[in-house]
């Protein structure tokens, strides 16, 4: 068994594995619902050999920051990371397909937040 198997399988003990809500060719994302106080949660699952642990390192840089999901835990393992966050209903491709295109107001304060998480991350 692989070392990503054996940490899903210690993560499931303490999670209530749910559907699958989105999947592409380096990681899956399930949601789940963290057993000790009910919490929904995604836990998403990137396989390493695609992937570097970059998005670790930003959702750690930007965690107190406003409108950012915030990465509650993450495992590193031989062969993946396992990254479980903040659920969040509506991913960034279905907001932009369903508010965009949008009044220049909306965009400018849209444009505003995404300049302000990468000051952020230059810090």
């Amino acid at each position: 068994m692989s070392k990503l198997k054996n940490t899903l399988a210690n993560i499931t003990s303490r999670y209530k594995l749910s559907d699958d809500i989105g999947s592409c060719s380096y990681s899956t994302v399930q949601r789940a619902k963290r057993l000790k106080d009910n919490v929904l949660v995604s836990i998403k699952i990137i396989r390493k050999k695609h992937k570097d642990p970059s998005k670790i390192h930003f959702l750690n840089k930007l965690k107190n920051v406003e409108g950012v999901i915030s990465l509650f835990e993450y495992r590193v393992c031989r062969d993946g990371y396992i990254l479980i966050m903040e659920y969040f209903k509506t991913d960034l491709f279905d907001f932009s397909d369903k508010k965009f295109p949008c009044q220049s107001r909306q965009s400018n304060a849209s444009y505003s937040k995404l300049l302000e998480y990468a000051r952020h991350c230059s810090d």
